[in-house]
């Protein structure tokens, strides 16, 4: 990071694409036609895509050609600048007004050059084809990967995003996909590393930084309330200023489902002007992995990590607007997300993100870029190489408390062992020894760990340290192998193709396709050299779930498919996650493989890719709110509430039972008492509330299900609040599909902007969906029973009048819902 005035970050750029090799100086391409606008940071893709001239439908391969940049900018003056490339992808050549600037071959890797500017100027990038590069043919790679067919990844430092062979959008990131900024005025501060840590319970925060005006005299860091004097060390090109400040008994930073995160702003004075750093926060993280677990301790509270596995809101750009940023992360922690991992499959992200994971109180997990391949782990210049990569980042990361795991990449030792290597040989020793020697040195109070997955026997065991965990997905295993496969810490799980919004599935099928058609398909995810997909696995718990009709329905109804597939993927999502957040689980963590779809359609995301949440979003919200009730059928040993209160604070209240027959009557009810101390679970076992046997889960099977329906909330003492509500059916998810269950909707405004829609039900209602394009509902596709009401509220996601219904699963029947501002209330 630089501080100063006088700084141009270069928006308008222009590409032009050339076969490789064709051109070597900015001479032989300026004058060319063809050149197409482009805003930065941005990729090839982006570009096109903006420009209408290719569609993320299309498959192209963006490494088979070289591709020119070229931005203009003026200058008030002539005289020296500092051209700052913050990420190019991948093996690239610059000059400015002709002259050579920089070159660089690690798409994350930040590069810094000092020239003249003249009062106008260009600056040109040229990136060469990546599959054109050369590729040494020692030492050869002991494994390969289907992954992708790239053999120059395994030299050449650039993402296996969108180069993946069987993902979509192919759409490999090429270009400034970073900022590019000139300092026409360089910057006297250049903050070189800001880190916090804890020493007991006081906070400190060292710095160092470069100061490049007139000679220093005096420097103060200032963090919170706390100020001290910072060493000033004279050089004869600059001064360093170094030093750290105490902040007594500091405030704690917690992810936001145990506590708050808190925050205190940094300031650097010098010879009187001050300079904001930014913020950071104070934490302690460890992991217990005693006995082959994997748990991650903050500030000493042993928490449940619960959330996804990141994707930008643009993976094609790779480059985020700040708002849409907030938006997509404010959205997990309204769902009780408390971590995000960064994958090896992906890039490093942006500083915004940090900034807002910190602001919001979301642990980052995050792995350094690397994945699948040999990497040449012995070669100088290549570990040279990594060791540049991982001494910026930690740099950058070192002042953001929700930095939780740094971990040396993905499937790394995974794919050697299945490739055919022994366990016991030397198989990572990027992750292994030179990441871990790194992350040792410049961040030894972030946990690292070498791969994930590792820890067992083999190293994609479930049973033993972090692991990949697609029994219940991709394997086809039943949903109560989530408990059988005793599970540690799933960095990744729960993979299918989780079906989206119906406006997101029209624009994807098309006018004239169905969902077998060439752009549904196109989309759907799957494993290479597979002859299923994971549209598959999804209907595969469908039928197992729901029968076979509900699959044929595909024929005849097409509603009535999509939501019985919809519903499917969240009885495994809520299933799993319930189960693995009881106390007695195996299980301290769990991460869905994927937070936001890429294209429209149906994939791993548990947002669409418009950023609207699907089914799968509310199944994980229900079983992830910091005050959850939860239910467990334990069969003989019967129905099995868990209320959950992971917060700072008690939480005193009663638990409500209710069972309902088909006709909608009340048959009992019953309550108790509960009082969950802070970060604490009880476990109640529900025919303790009632006055004789009842079978609520159907397992002495002596008659028919004695009830219709369990309703189990979650009242708040204080305020009569229902905070959390779980349904359960003796009967199972296969119920009759009705005409009409008697489903309402009544609607108000809310005194914020907000719609406000009051549901209720004559007889029971499975999975409650409330359909309104542009409007976001904060709950939705749960279960209700007569006697119970929800109230959803919908915020507009744009200008315009509300246009929706309410429909359930097992009836045929909807409600409409009609509302405009001009006739709320």
């Amino acid at each position: 990071m630089q501080l100063g005035v006088g700084s141009t970050a270069l928006t308008s750029w222009q590409l032009l694409g050339v076969p490789p090799g064709s051109a070597h100086h900015p001479t032989e391409v300026l004058d060319r036609d063809g050149w197409v606008p482009a805003t930065g940071p941005t990729t090839v893709a982006a570009a096109l895509r903006d420009a209408g001239v290719w569609s993320a439908h299309r498959a192209v391969d963006f490494d088979e050609t070289d591709w020119w940049w070229r931005a203009r900018f003026e200058s008030a003056s002539a005289g020296p600048a500092v051209i700052r490339l913050d990420g190019v992808a991948t093996v690239f050549d610059a000059w400015l007004n002709g002259e050579p600037l920089v070159s660089g071959d690690n798409m994350f890797v930040a590069h810094r050059a000092t020239a003249r500017v003249e009062r106008v100027n260009e600056l040109v990038i040229r990136c060469r084809a990546l599959r054109s590069e050369p590729v040494p043919k020692s030492p050869r790679a002991r494994w390969k990967t289907f992954m992708v067919d790239l053999p120059q990844l395994r030299w050449i430092r650039s993402s296996f995003a969108g180069r993946i062979r069987t993902w979509r959008p192919a759409a490999a990131p090429v270009g400034p996909w970073r900022p590019v900024v000139v300092d026409l005025d360089p910057p006297s501060l250049e903050l070189r590393r800001l880190e916090s840590s804890l020493r007991g319970r006081d906070g400190v925060v060292r710095v160092e930084a470069w100061w490049s005006g007139t000679s220093a005299t005096d420097a103060t860091l200032t963090v919170g309330s706390s100020t001290a004097p910072l060493t000033v060390e004279p050089h004869p090109d600059g001064t360093r200023l170094a030093g750290e400040v105490v902040l007594n008994d500091a405030p704690l930073w917690f992810p936001s489902t145990h506590g708050e995160p808190n925050l205190v702003e940094v300031r650097l004075r010098v010879d009187g002007h001050d300079h904001r750093l930014g913020s950071t926060g104070f934490r302690d993280v460890a992991l217990d992995t005693a006995r082959g677990g994997f748990g991650v301790i903050v500030n000493g509270v042993a928490l449940h990590a619960r959330g996804a596995c990141w994707v930008p809101p643009d993976a094609v750009r790779l480059w985020s607007d700040a708002a849409l940023l907030r938006r997509s992360l404010q959205l997990a922690v309204d769902a009780g997300v408390n971590m995000m991992r960064v994958t090896g499959v992906g890039t490093y992200e942006q500083d915004e993100f940090y900034d807002l994971c910190d602001e919001l109180g979301i642990l980052v997990w995050q792995d350094f870029m690397f994945a699948n391949l040999d990497y040449p782990d012995e070669d100088p210049g290549f570990v040279a190489g990594v060791r540049l990569e991982a001494g910026q980042l930690l740099d950058r990361l070192a002042r953001h408390p929700c930095l939780a795991v740094l971990c040396g990449g993905t499937d790394v030792e995974q794919q050697a062992i299945m490739m055919g290597r022994r366990a016991g040989d030397r198989m990572n020793g990027v992750g292994r020894l030179v990441l871990a020697a790194c992350c040792a040195d410049a961040a030894p109070a972030v946990p690292y760990v070498a791969n994930t997955p590792s820890g067992g026997v083999l190293p994609f065991q479930v049973d033993t340290g972090p692991s990949s965990y697609f029994g219940v997905g991709a394997y086809l295993r039943p949903l109560d192998d989530a408990r059988r496969a005793g599970v540690r810490f799933a960095t990744e799980c729960l993979a299918m193709a989780h079906l989206p919004t119906d406006g997101n599935v029209e624009r994807s099928v098309g006018r004239d396709d169905g969902l077998n058609g060439p752009g549904w398909k196109f989309a759907s995810a799957r494993d290479a050299h597979a002859d299923w997909d994971f549209d598959d696995v999804r209907d595969f718990y469908v039928g197992e779930l729901f029968g076979r009709g509900a699959l044929d329905a595909r024929f005849y109804d097409r509603t009535a498919y999509l939501d019985a597939g919809r519903a499917a993927s969240s009885i495994c999502v809520e299933s799993c996650l319930g189960e693995w957040r009881r106390a007695d689980s195996s299980c301290r963590g769990a991460l869905i493989l994927g937070w936001q779809d890429r294209l429209a359609g149906a994939g791993w995301g548990i947002l669409d890719s418009d950023g609207v949440p699907k089914s799968v979003y509310y199944a994980l919200a229900r079983s992830s709110r910091p005050r959850a009730v939860l239910l467990t059928d334990e069969g003989l040993n019967g129905l099995v509430a868990h209320v959950f209160n992971d917060g700072p604070l008690a939480l005193a209240g009663r638990l409500v039972l209710r069972l309902v027959d088909v006709h909608g009557r009340e048959m009992r009810n019953g309550e108790t008492p509960i009082d969950v101390p802070a970060h604490g679970e009880e476990r109640i076992e529900l025919a303790g509330l009632l006055d004789s046997f009842y079978d609520l889960t159907f397992a002495y099977r002596f008659g028919p299900p004695v009830c219709d329906a369990v309703s189990v909330s979650l009242v708040e003492a204080v305020s009569g609040d229902v905070v959390s509500r779980a349904v359960h059916f003796p009967g199972g998810h296969h119920r009759p599909r009705q005409l009409d269950v008697g489903l309402t909707a009544d609607i108000s405004s809310g005194s914020g902007g907000e719609v406000l829609v009051r549901v209720s039900t004559r007889l029971a209602a499975q999975f409650v969906q409330l359909h309104a394009d542009g409007w976001l509902a904060d709950d939705n596709f749960f279960h209700l029973v007569p006697g119970d009401t929800q109230v959803v509220s919908l915020r507009p996601m744009r200008a315009g009048a509300l246009s929706g219904s309410v429909r359930c699963l097992n009836a045929a029947d909807r409600v409409g819902l009609r509302w405009a501002p001009d006739t709320a209330g």
